[in-house]
């Protein structure tokens, strides 16, 4: 043994081991088991099932299916013009973060109803009409509509809403009683 290291006893070796292996189950398998199931579990968490998994959510997914409905959401919807993630392709921004802050803006309101003051749901920020542009804009129908024509250019700015003429988007009752 070089001099310039302590020895150590056994129980002292023994303790260490217990602390590493308490360490590599309680803190590093639950950080790796996290890291490999995350991408799983954020696209799962896109789906229509997983919004309506939330019985807080029911109203708005019953307005989507309903078939008599008029709701723009519900006209997406069953006519496939958005044929996956229809909550998730409308309400997550299109920027380089976009997709995290959907999931965080989610998370306030699951923690809010959880362990919070449940309030009405609602978005963070005015609907912004890119969200609607990203499928729309471009498309024969869209450009070429004379109600389209005129406006354009304000709809791309956000100077008009797209939901001011094309709504309601989902159930205006939902919430109100909160």
């Amino acid at each position: 043994m070089p001099a310039d290291m302590i020895p150590v006893d056994e129980e002292t070796k023994n303790r260490l081991w217990r602390h590493a292996f308490l360490a590599l189950f309680i803190i590093i398998v639950p950080v790796l088991y996290s890291a490999v199931t995350a991408e799983v579990a954020f696209e799962r968490s896109k789906s229509l099932e997983f919004c309506a998994s939330c019985h807080v959510m029911t109203p708005y997914v019953e307005g989507l299916k309903a078939p008599d409905s008029d709701l723009l959401a519900a006209k997406h919807y069953q006519y496939r013009r958005i044929n996956h993630n229809q909550c998730y392709t409308c309400h997550a921004d299109y920027d380089l973060f976009g997709p995290a802050k959907a999931k965080a803006n989610g998370l306030k309101h699951m923690v809010h109803y959880y362990f919070g003051k449940p309030r009405k749901i609602a978005l963070y920020k005015p609907f912004p009409n890119a969200h609607c542009l990203q499928c729309h804009d471009g498309a024969r129908s869209f450009v070429k509509a004379e109600s389209h024509k005129e406006i354009l250019e304000a709809l791309r700015t956000d100077e008009l809403k797209c939901v001011d003429c094309h709504g309601p988007v989902h159930p205006s009752h939902v919430g109100k009683d909160k």
